[in-house]
């Protein structure tokens, strides 16, 4: 037997079973051939949704949420263009979840964001912004910043969507509108299989 199509098959069984899990109405992640909007929270006790998924799109708006996270710390660039900067994170967050399995290798990306600055970065324990594992900013206007790193397998990471400048009142809005990305590897585990 060939292992190219059943390798295939568990990765689109897996792939539409990540998508028909049940969810609150306001909030679903699927494969990318079903975008979806949902309605942000912007909260780590109730995150905008689950990624479960690559490649995943989904909408949010950040302007629901709060400022829990007014700054990241400096890593030497890693998470922050601007850590150097106090509170450079002064917009509302929006905030995903997601559980890579082994061998992982994804890409987070917004896009839709023509309206306002967003920046992204991803946390280790939610709200907590000096577990920070990578982040960038809209660096030079493009407003589609986008992150690829590797991820401990099992370990719950949160993605958040925010922005370097206050909701109203800075030099650019810092909240609004996006559409979330995600592509790259993200294993699932075939549990049970037969052979006839």
């Amino acid at each position: 037997m060939n292992a190219t199509p059943l390798l295939l098959s568990a990765a689109l069984v897996s792939a539409f079973a990540g998508a028909a899990q049940a969810r609150s109405p306001q909030t679903r992640v699927v494969p990318s051939v079903d975008p979806v909007t949902v309605v942000p929270t912007g909260s780590c006790a109730s995150p905008t949704g689950d990624i479960t998924a690559s490649p995943s799109t989904g909408s949010g708006n950040t302007s629901g949420g709060a400022n829990n996270v007014p700054g990241l710390p400096d890593t030497g660039g890693l998470c922050d263009e601007y850590a150097w900067e106090p509170n450079n994170r002064s917009g509302l967050e929006d905030i995903w979840v997601f559980t890579p399995g082994a061998s992982n290798n994804l890409t987070f990306s917004i896009s839709g964001a023509n309206s306002w600055d967003p920046a992204i970065y991803i946390l280790q324990t939610c709200g907590d912004a000096n577990s920070c594992v990578i982040g960038t900013d809209d660096v030079g206007g493009q407003r589609t910043p986008t992150v690829t790193s590797s991820f401990t397998p099992g370990q719950t990471y949160y993605f958040y969507v925010d922005s370097y400048y206050p909701p109203s009142g800075g030099d650019e809005p810092g909240a609004g509108p996006y559409t979330l990305n995600v592509t790259g590897t993200f294993p699932v585990s075939l549990t049970e299989f037969t052979i006839d």
